[in-house]
């Protein structure tokens, strides 16, 4: 018996020293794996990196030192594997991506290459062998040089979750329907490209889309709301920077219910004013953001009283636009910074008794910032202000206000933020403490 039980301990001690053996020609005296640092090496040895990109990163990857502690490097605590890599800004010169050096790097899911002048691939058949050897889930290729051709590599993983090919110098549309083969993905950004009013079209099959940028794509004159519904479950659009006239509705497509997140900033729509009633298409938005837009001549669309957050900066409107924002009964933050209000068609909105009036009934405001307005007169003797009782963020800085400050916004008990700088107030402060 006692034979038997002495030769189970040693069965066991072996398997025990086979596992350690085996771990130990994976990872080294480091915990890094070996074939994984030789391929971090191999990939540092192919950029053409900068000082800049030495200096900041890869100045780290020393043989002596642990290659998961690397810079940009980081590993699974299980198993000791590459998990992701954070590559950006090293490149100098041009540079292809090779496929096979990522191969090594069999758990590896989170790829970030941003700002390296990738002017795409070496076409040696090895970046089928990588889709189908990692799960990507996260890839990151902004500012390179990429153009259409990436479209077929990129399409290859299927397990992307977030694609970012913000400014790759995307020409067209051609390419682009590739992307519908991944049907995990759930952010894309193709901001600052030169596409067309064809992409959204293209785009309709990736059915767990949920964050779209498209910020300075050429998107022109009238945006079709079916092109948007196919995306059911959408809830983040940013499409600033375009020449967008108006969204258009149709019997079958009457609203998008599905998008909290609006951003339609910096819309230069060759001196017209955005149709601000065709917004009415998007009644669950919650966060809005009109900077930089000509409204004037416009009333804000009543369908968007679930506004809780709206972006104004920058932007020209009248008297009639800022009363017709009463109806956003749940708006808690209003950013109105250095609005245009300064052509005869606004002077009325000049004066700040007849701004508050406007606003005096939006007592869900948390965030009131009006830097930079040009208002003008005293708000002393007025109660409007002092009925914004939620405030707690107040910024009047670079205006021409002027008198004493009125003695009820001592009730502003949930203020803690107050910019007052830059105007003509008169009296003291203390009482206010």
């Amino acid at each position: 018996m006692a034979g038997i039980n002495y030769q189970l301990r040693l069965v066991v001690v072996l398997t025990m020293l086979k596992l350690l053996l085996l771990l130990l020609q994976g990872w080294g005296s480091n915990a890094c794996w070996q074939e994984e640092r030789a391929a971090l090496l191999q990939l540092k040895a192919s950029f053409n990196y900068t000082s800049t990109g030495e200096y900041y990163g890869m100045f780290t990857w020393r043989r002596d030192v642990d290659c998961c502690t690397w810079s940009g490097v980081g590993c699974n605590a299980t198993t000791g594997r590459v998990y992701e890599l954070k590559l950006g800004g090293f490149g100098s010169g041009d540079w292809y991506f090779n496929a096979s050096m990522f191969l090594p790097f069999q758990e590896l899911r989170r790829l970030s290459l941003p700002s390296n002048s990738i002017v795409c691939c070496v076409k040696n058949g090895d970046f089928e062998r990588l889709s189908n050897t990692i799960d990507l889930e996260y890839l990151d290729l902004s500012d390179n040089k990429l153009g259409n051709s990436i479209f077929p590599f990129v399409a290859g993983f299927s397990s992307l979750k977030s694609l970012y090919v913000r400014d790759t110098a995307l020409s067209g549309t051609s390419g682009l329907e590739e992307l519908q083969k991944l049907n995990s993905l759930e952010v894309l950004d193709l901001s600052n490209n030169d596409l067309n009013n064809s992409t959204l079209p293209l785009l309709n099959g990736l059915h767990s889309l949920r964050i779209l940028y498209m910020s300075n794509t050429q998107q022109k004159g009238s945006i079709n709301m079916k092109d948007l519904v196919a995306l059911f479950k959408l809830e983040e659009l940013y499409i600033g920077g375009n020449n967008i006239e108006k969204f258009v509705v149709s019997k079958d497509v009457e609203h998008i219910s599905n998008i909290s997140v609006l951003w339609i900033e910096n819309n230069i729509c060759n001196g017209c004013n955005f149709e601000l009633e065709s917004l009415k298409g998007f009644p669950n938005v919650k966060t809005l953001n009109l900077e930089n837009n000509i409204l004037t001549g416009v009333l804000f669309p009543r369908e968007l009283d679930n506004v809780k957050e709206l972006f104004l900066d920058y932007s020209s409107f009248d008297e009639n636009f800022l009363q017709s924002l009463a109806v956003l009964r749940l708006l808690r933050n209003l950013n109105m910074q250095s609005i245009h209000a300064n052509s005869p068609a606004l002077r009325s909105l000049t004066n700040f008794n007849t701004f508050l009036q406007s606003i005096e009934n939006m007592t869900s405001l948390e965030t009131l910032l009006l830097r930079g307005c040009k208002l003008t007169g005293s708000i002393h003797g007025t109660r409007g202000l002092c009925k914004l009782i939620n405030l707690r963020e107040l910024d009047l800085y670079d205006n021409n206000l002027n008198g004493n400050l009125p003695h009820c916004l001592v009730n502003l008990t949930l203020l803690q933020h107050l910019d007052l700088t830059n105007n003509h107030f008169t009296g003291k402060l203390r009482e206010f403490k």
